[in-house]
């Protein structure tokens, strides 16, 4: 028997995977720094729903399929390893120093399948206690802004590379693993959260945290804090309690609005990204390391070309994702590698 796809996830993670294409993109073309407030708002995005949406479905799969501990180091170690290849095959720096995307993801599968285990107040209780540490962590460790430079990781030493596992790397499991343990609790109540009280509840949540990080940040030194990692221009270096709770609502949010709107024809590109999001995720870093990087650095361009290059990875990336989907349609391959890179 044939599940029926959560289509509104494949959006979501469709969606996450457009803000990224750009995210990522941008700042090796022209000065990220060029781009209005709202555009660092927009990249985002992309990190709390790509993570939250991991989260969901690790404990969705889990609660349905009744999976035990070996599926999730099973799924944990592949998204590791394709981690691992990133950012040695691509970007040709040391692996496991950087604590990206991929690693948080990772590390967070065996997590939820404990999480999922405990009822909702204490799954709350647990993303409060990760909120309230990293602020403490915050206010009393210094935060590194290093760079993407390969060169600077020879003076790394294995405590740099813990303090960027719990810390300060791109991804660091204060407070990150939030997001996760957010979507895994949100996959088990989403019968009883759904709808109005999801969206209500979202929008509260976010804009209590906006003004927080608004009031608290920008009427001082307007979000320069927290925009320090060039090439990139998310807020959320550091990810401060204030920007994790607007996340946490935005991404609610988004759940309930989605749900609704799901069967509109015009998400149906979104649709199929998402379908497609490792191999979309990997191909982008290839695109940015291999073809932009070499072109754009030493001699960078202005916004105008930063945006045709988005359009253009964009463009490329629906047209291979059509592709793998009509393939997938007709081949329907089983092998576990194959569908975890292309999308099962």
């Amino acid at each position: 028997m044939t599940v029926e796809r959560d289509v509104t996830i494949d959006i979501l993670r469709g969606l996450a995977i457009f803000i990224m294409l750009g995210a990522n993109l941008v700042g090796g073309i022209t000065d990220i720094n060029n781009f209005p407030l709202w555009f660092h708002i927009y990249c985002s995005i992309a990190a709390p729903v790509f993570i939250t949406v991991a989260g969901y479905m690790a404990a969705f799969n889990g609660l349905r399929k009744n999976y035990n501990f070996e599926y999730y180091l099973k799924r944990g170690g592949m998204i590791l390893a394709a981690g691992i290849f990133i950012d040695a095959a691509i970007w040709r720096m040391p692996p496991l120093c950087t604590f990206d995307v991929l690693y948080l993801i990772g590390f967070s599968m065996p997590v939820i399948y404990f999480y999922n285990k405990l009822n909702l107040k204490v799954q709350i209780l647990l993303i409060a206690a990760v909120l309230l540490t990293t602020a403490l962590m915050q206010k009393y460790i210094p935060y590194s802004a290093f760079t993407f430079d390969f060169n600077e990781w020879k003076g790394f030493s294995f405590f740099t590379v813990i303090k960027a596992f719990l810390y300060d790397g791109w991804f660091p499991v204060f407070p990150w693993i939030a997001f996760p343990m957010a979507g895994a609790a949100f996959a088990k109540y989403r019968g009883s959260l759904g709808g109005l009280k999801a969206f209500t509840a979202g929008i509260i949540i976010a804009a209590a945290g906006s003004a927080w990080l608004y009031f608290g940040y920008s009427a001082k030194e307007h979000f320069d804090l927290l925009i320090r990692r060039v090439p990139y221009g998310e807020i959320f270096y550091p990810a401060t309690a204030a920007f994790c709770i607007a996340a946490f609502g935005t991404v609610l949010t988004l759940f309930s609005v989605t749900d609704k709107i799901k069967k509109a024809a015009a998400l149906s590109p979104l649709s199929v990204l998402g379908r497609t999001a490792m191999f979309n995720y990997i191909f982008h870093c290839a695109f940015i390391s291999f073809f932009i990087l070499p072109r754009f650095e030493g001699s960078p361009s202005g916004a105008g070309t930063a945006w045709a290059y988005y359009g253009m990875l964009v463009a490329i990336c629906l047209a291979l994702s059509y592709g793998i989907v009509f393939m997938k349609k007709k081949f329907r391959p089983k092998n576990f590698v194959i569908n975890f890179i292309f999308g099962g």
